[in-house]
């Protein structure tokens, strides 16, 4: 394990490159919403009809490749810290913050919303029906399975590991560092990924919060009128 020390300055353009990418995308919303969403709808189509096989094969290819991690390579051994470090939570512990974290809100939308969504609207096959049924409870684990939980771990595994045994700083760039190099890194294009690694997370979050704010809005309008 390197012994350097972590030594993080705050970058200023990051924080306010991605600030300004953010008020700018919201206010396209807030001031042309029709516009915002035909854009929003034309490249979510383009991506789904001409990525989709290659997000669908790398969603595989995560659960794959963290079985062989985890289980059969000669890397499952190595500690995310010091060669002496403890756990600092229980194996339960751990569990219960992966699953509020990685789960969260979306899980409480979309645990009944979308098998239901599925059953009523499957892909090439009749809605209602016992195919249906099949095909919305498979979609569902597909969506809240082994996939995602896989493309989670390994990505944070990378992270954790610079960080914690390469004393790198806690940041999405630095899983490039091995790929890139430090001085690449360090410059302006660590400082991209940083910025699309922060704009991710907002449109991600402020999906899951949207979802959710629907969801206690129509639980309250249900209950009182």
């Amino acid at each position: 394990m390197e012994k350097s020390k972590l030594n993080v300055k705050k970058d200023n353009s990051v924080y306010y490159i991605s600030l300004a990418v953010t008020l700018l995308i919201v206010l396209w919303g807030l001031l042309a919403p029709s516009n915002f969403e035909k854009v929003g709808n034309g490249v979510f189509s383009f991506l789904v009809n001409e990525f989709g096989w290659f997000y669908t094969l790398s969603m595989s290819s995560f659960v794959i490749f963290a079985v062989w991690i985890g289980f059969f390579s000669k890397y499952k051994d190595i500690r995310l810290g010091p060669d002496d470090s403890k756990p600092e939570y229980s194996n339960i512990s751990w569990f219960a913050m992966l699953f509020s974290a990685g789960m969260g809100i979306g899980l409480v939308f979309w645990g009944a919303a979308e098998p239901l969504n599925h059953f009523m609207a499957p892909l090439g096959v009749e809605a209602g029906t016992e195919a249906a049924k099949e095909f919305a409870v498979s979609k569902s684990f597909l969506h809240w399975g082994l996939h995602p939980w896989a493309n989670y771990s390994v990505l944070a595994l990378a992270l954790a590991y610079m960080q914690f045994r390469k004393n790198k700083p806690g940041l999405i760039s630095s899983v490039f560092i091995p790929l890139l190099g430090e001085d690449v890194v360090s410059g302006w294009a660590g400082k991209l990924i940083d910025i699309l690694a922060v704009f991710a997370t907002v449109a991600g979050v402020a999906t899951s919060l949207g979802l959710g704010t629907y969801q206690i809005n129509s639980g309250l309008n249900f209950l009182f009128g």
